[in-house]
């Protein structure tokens, strides 16, 4: 069964409760230009209230889709999200095996994982809690200060900046690679293979693995002052700029 609440106001807010998740319904409207909540519903506790699912190819978001408390959205289809996307808390889960398209913000204190994220991001995504995906192709912005994990190549051609954790998982041939823009890494990123080709290398944080430095990469370690930490072999034909704090 399918309940339906739509408040009425600037705009609109849908919660959607299904029973049982087996029958989840597919999320809509498509394209969503208001607001959808995916939330736990305490007036039926007992049913799988807050899941929906996605098998459209693409269902387009310019709206707000919310992953609350209790709530899951799995996406076994594409996801175009030119609005938001936030998984509000830690109980919170979207899942799948399909594409998730970025050009807008995504946003998660709780737990995002896809098959695929590809992240033209016109704000950025920004992580708190867990992100796990398999491959990750940014042009865009990826803040991290959570955990986030992807069990594919992980390309960055936009700006990754993390404070937190990154790796690969269960894969030990896994590689980050980076032929433009910019990785500042204030945490740990930790990869078989770190190939920064083109574009900066910053920060003072570690990186575990093998890093290969290509000729038009740059790396400019530390953050007036500090220390860039490499935990494996470092092959550079790249520019190595040290910065003193007067």
């Amino acid at each position: 069964m399918l309940r339906i609440a739509t408040l009425i106001g600037v705009t609109s807010i849908v919660f959607v409760s299904v029973v049982p998740f087996a029958n989840a319904a597919q999320i809509s409207p498509n394209p969503n230009y208001g607001d959808i909540y995916l939330t736990w519903c305490p007036w039926d506790p007992d049913s799988s209230c807050g899941t929906a699912e996605n098998y459209l190819d693409p269902f387009e978001n310019y709206g707000l889709i919310v992953i609350g408390e209790g709530g899951q959205l799995s996406n076994y289809g594409a996801i175009n999200n030119y609005g938001v996307i936030g998984a509000s808390y830690h109980n919170s889960d979207y899942s799948g095996n399909g594409s998730l398209n970025n050009f807008g913000m995504i946003y998660a204190t709780g737990s995002i994982g896809d098959r695929y994220l590809n992240n033209f991001g016109v704000a950025e995504i920004h992580v708190e809690g867990r992100m796990n995906f398999g491959t990750i192709d940014n042009s865009g912005t990826i803040g991290s200060s959570g955990i986030l994990i992807n069990s594919g190549t992980f390309t960055n051609t936009g700006f990754f900046e993390n404070a937190g954790y990154t790796n690969f998982e269960d894969n030990p041939g896994l590689k980050y690679i980076q032929t433009d823009g910019q990785t500042s890494n204030y945490g740990q990123i930790v990869f078989s293979s770190i190939e920064i080709l083109g574009g900066s290398l910053s920060g003072r944080g570690t990186l575990v693995g093998d890093v290969n430095i290509g000729s038009s990469a740059t790396v400019m370690p530390g953050s007036s002052p500090g220390t860039l930490h490499i935990d494996g072999d470092l092959h550079s034909n790249g520019n190595l700029f040290l910065k003193s704090q007067d």
